[in-house]
């Protein structure tokens, strides 16, 4: 969705004329109004994404290591339940972020 630059309601981002207010605007200003403002389109939230898809992936590979040292320790709880259940959960984190990317 984009947002008319006047009255700041939602649009369809291909439109050339906003439905509320029938603002007309030329087609750069359309492709640049799909980005909402504040925080979390800001750069400063893109670093902070990049950085927890990083650290989400390392503490997937984290988990992988501690299931397979408990594996070897005899621990077999935290190797076929604990170890697991964190690298599935963390795995859906890491695709979760680098989906949330590609949308951008």
């Amino acid at each position: 969705m984009a947002y008319c630059p006047e009255c700041n309601g939602e649009m369809p981002v291909t439109a050339v004329e906003c439905p509320h207010c029938e603002f007309r605007f030329p087609e750069t200003a359309a492709r640049d109004s799909n980005r909402r403002p504040g925080f979390a389109w800001s750069p400063l939230a893109d670093i902070a994404l990049s950085v927890s898809t990083v650290a989400a992936v390392l503490a997937t590979l984290c988990a992988f290591y501690y299931g397979a040292i408990s594996l070897f320790a005899g621990n077999l709880i935290d190797a076929l339940v604990v170890a697991p259940i964190f690298v599935v959960i963390l795995l859906g984190i890491v695709v979760v972020f680098l989906r949330v990317q590609e949308l951008d």
